[in-house]
């Protein structure tokens, strides 16, 4: 609005109205002159926006081995990253997973798997980014980051997550990731951590730290918005950006072949064939009165005339004279009414004539008067119609006629009605014929006692059936049959069961089947009795998928067997469960394998044991994941291992927690890759005990990034000692804070080469101290 618009409004505007119209249009005339101040902080602005780094992997999960569906929490920030597309993942299509078609598994009711929880993720929570707190940042609008678009994130994308298709898997449900969650980005708490919902596995990690807070409200811009020193540029490369591992040791894969897979024998439950000829007629009378003489010469066709009531009411000395050839014709109705007693009777060579359909009628009441040399001659085909119930009823002795034939034949279900004395007895051969869904329904009390003889003979894929129940109840000494092809086929969701006694006794060799989703569910307490020779054998990518707790139980002599292709496979969220002890044992060679998700989870206390060594060892770009809390624990001794690619790095919000003694530790060399963003962090009482080498090591365009608190604290000399260049970058708001000291202390040639904006914002104070030809340098009269 103009004045002449408002003196149509009014003939006599208000003084006030006519006071500000010509403050606005003064303001105007000076950004016409002098262009629109940089983009660098306002005074009070915190720094925000799009983190100084990426997010870690989004969105969908994992699937196939690792669970699959829809991402854990939330999204990430609006727009996209410059790591990955958004809305796309770089693992594999969405849809469905390999092995069962989705939504069901075998052995288990239709929606439900013997893997994995549907649910959460085991990497990190969701929720907001790390590296900057929430709000503004400086020298941009709200939301929005000075050198970075608003809302946008680096790293991963945006919706989805690295690895595996959506949809549901075989050994794992649908809804359940394993590395890191849709939406969020390192370092900050948000929605819920780690591990799933449902009765396996332990708690995935929860937060680390959270992302720094800012330091330094921004000053006014100076001279220069552009060249070295000015913008935060997160790094790239090696030691920037998670990458989930692949290959050995990485991505669950249910085993195929021998042992998985149940196919019932060719006919099935409908393999009964009526006797050609059709049905023929019984004697008359009733079957009670019918002599075993006379029933041996009964034809095919008339034993297919059986009824069950005519079966229930025969003798059992009639029924010992049944053939193979009158068996095979007998109908599988007429089965339902033998009784035990009958069974009794029965020649075990008429046995061979049962068929599945046959068997599969019989009463379970029946099944207790069957002998081992009965069971000894059916074929075996035959027990793929044993029911749960019919199991549940044989004689622990007859255990001993079973094969690995018999065995393999069996359908799953009927495994759910072995006991603990039927188990004992069946001969370790017959184990060899198992497969996982009939192993899958054993009872956890039948695999209790399980021998270790027994579990040697159990083809390996026949492991990916095992639950976490069946897992629990496993005697330790049987560990000793585990070998790394069993340990790789156990579906992850069984090592929630594991216990200490058990990881104890297993062979470090088996630890080397083991992949990320499998260790990923060890109980705490399981990881705690882990050894030194089985952390060994583990495949560097299982490690991928450790979690907060778990790390938290390590020992520390574990941690002196890491190298770097250990750590740098971790999930990020297993970081924040490190301690100072552990930290301290690692050793500096393994830190070369950290990235900046992973750092960014370090708790203070562990960032406080860092060594020289260490941090020597470790990538520049991990230091992007630094937040403030964890630079407040430096100790000022570590502070001479950092290089200028170092700093550099490290996310503004860092430089917040740095003290006056750290400072005071910092090689001047270093100081060389600073930027503008990292010194406006800065607490006064760090840039005070800045020197004056450390000074005039910074690049000239980080001093734009001064803040007024910070510009009180420089010493005279050291600003005195500062190029022309350097202090022609101060913003004038930073000059507002000039002391008389510092104005006393430059020359008159110094005080020219100010720009008109910097001279103006000099305080009258200051001004009045200077001497005659300082005055003139300032215009000042």
């Amino acid at each position: 609005m103009s004045i002449l618009t408002v003196s149509k409004i009014s003939k006599k505007p208000p003084s006030f109205i006519i006071a500000f119209l010509f403050a606005t249009a003064a303001i105007s005339s000076s950004y016409a002159s002098d262009g629109i101040p940089h983009n660098l902080p306002s005074a009070g602005a915190p720094p925000v926006g799009a983190p100084p780094a990426g997010a870690p992997p989004a969105g969908a999960p994992p699937a196939g081995a690792p669970p699959a569906g829809a991402p854990p929490a939330g999204a990430p920030p609006a727009g996209t990253p410059f790591g990955q597309p958004g809305g796309s993942s770089f693992g594999q299509p969405g849809g469905t997973s390999f092995g069962q078609p989705g939504g069901t598994s075998f052995g288990q009711p239709g929606g439900t798997s013997f893997g994995q929880p549907g649910g959460t993720s085991f990497g990190q929570p969701g929720g907001t980014s790390f590296g900057q707190p929430g709000g503004t940042s400086f020298g941009q609008p709200g939301g929005t980051s000075f050198g970075q678009p608003g809302g946008t994130s680096f790293g991963q994308p945006g919706g989805t997550s690295f690895g595996q298709p959506g949809g549901t898997s075989f050994g794992q449900p649908g809804g359940t990731s394993f590395g890191q969650p849709g939406g969020t980005s390192f370092g900050q708490p948000g929605g819920t951590p780690g591990q799933p919902g449902g009765t396996p596995g332990q708690p995935g990690g929860t937060p680390g730290q959270p992302g720094g807070t800012p330091g330094q409200s921004g000053g006014q811009p100076g001279t220069s918005t552009k060249g070295p020193g000015v913008f935060y540029t997160p790094p790239s490369g090696s030691g920037f950006g998670y990458v989930p591992p692949s290959g050995s040791g990485f991505g669950y894969v249910p085993p195929s072949g021998s042992g998985f897979g149940y196919v019932p024998p060719s006919g099935g439950l409908t393999d009964y064939k009526p006797p050609a000829g059709g049905v023929g007629a019984l004697p008359t009378g009733p079957a009670n009165s019918f002599q075993p003489s006379q029933v041996a010469g009964f034809t095919p066709n008339q034993m297919a005339a059986f009824k069950p009531d005519q079966m229930a009411q025969l003798a059992p000395n009639a029924v010992g004279a049944f053939s193979a050839q009158q068996i095979q014709a007998l109908p599988p109705s007429a089965m339902a009414g033998m009784n035990a007693d009958q069974m009794k009777a029965l020649p075990p060579s008429a046995m061979a004539g049962m068929g599945a359909q046959q068997f599969g009628q019989l009463p379970p009441s029946a099944m207790a008067g069957m002998g081992t040399q009965q069971f000894g001659q059916l074929p075996p085909a035959a027990f793929a119609g044993m029911t749960q119930q019919q199991m549940g009823q044989l004689a622990a002795t007859t255990m001993k006629a079973f094969n690995a034939g018999a065995i393999g034949a069996m359908a799953p279900a009927a495994f759910a009605g072995f006991n603990a004395d039927q188990m004992k007895a069946l001969p370790p051969t017959a184990m060899g014929g198992m497969v996982a869904e009939q192993l899958n329904q054993l009872p956890p009390a039948a695999f209790k006692v399980m021998g270790t003889a027994q579990f040697q003979q159990l083809p390996p894929a026949a492991f990916a059936g095992m639950t976490q129940q069946q897992m629990g109840q496993l005697a330790a000494t049987t560990m000793k049959a585990f070998n790394a092809g069993a340990i790789g086929a156990m579906a992850p969701a069984a090592f929630a069961g594991f216990n200490a006694e058990q990881m104890k006794a297993l062979p470090p060799t088996a630890m080397g089947g083991m992949v990320a989703e499998q260790l990923n569910q060890l109980p705490p307490a399981a990881f705690k009795a882990m050894g030194t020779a089985q952390f060994q054998q583990l495949p560097p990518a299982a490690f991928a998928g450790m979690t907060q707790q778990q790390m938290g139980q390590m020992p520390t002599t574990a941690m002196r067997t890491f190298d770097s292709k250990d750590l740098g496979a971790m999930a990020p969220a297993a970081f924040a469960g490190m301690n100072a002890n552990q930290m301290k044992a690692m050793p500096p060679t393994a830190m070369g394998g950290m990235v900046a998700e992973q750092l960014n989870q370090l708790p203070p206390a562990a960032f406080k044991a860092m060594g020289i060594q260490q941090l020597q060892a470790m990538p520049p770009a991990a230091f992007a994941g630094m937040t403030q809390q964890q630079m407040g624990q430096l100790p000022p001794t570590a502070m001479r291992a950092f290089a200028a690619n170092d700093l550099g790095a490290m996310a503004p919000a860092a430089f917040a927690g740095m003290n006056a003694n750290q400072m005071k530790a910092m090689p001047a060399a270093a100081m060389g890759g600073m930027v503008a963003e990292q010194l406006n962090q800065l607490p006064p009482t760090a840039i005070k005990a800045m020197g004056t080498q450390q000074l005039q090591k910074l690049p000239p365009a980080a001093f734009a990034g001064m803040t007024l608190g910070q510009m009180g604290q420089m010493s005279a000399a050291a600003f005195k000692g500062l190029s022309n260049a350097a202090r022609g970058e101060l913003p004038a708001t930073a000059l507002a804070g000039l002391t008389a000291a510092q104005g006393k202390g430059l020359s008159a040639t110094q005080l020219r080469a100010f720009s008109p904006e910097q001279k103006a914002a000099i305080p009258e104070s200051v001004k009045d101290a200077l001497s005659a030809p300082q005055k003139a340098a300032l215009d000042v009269g």
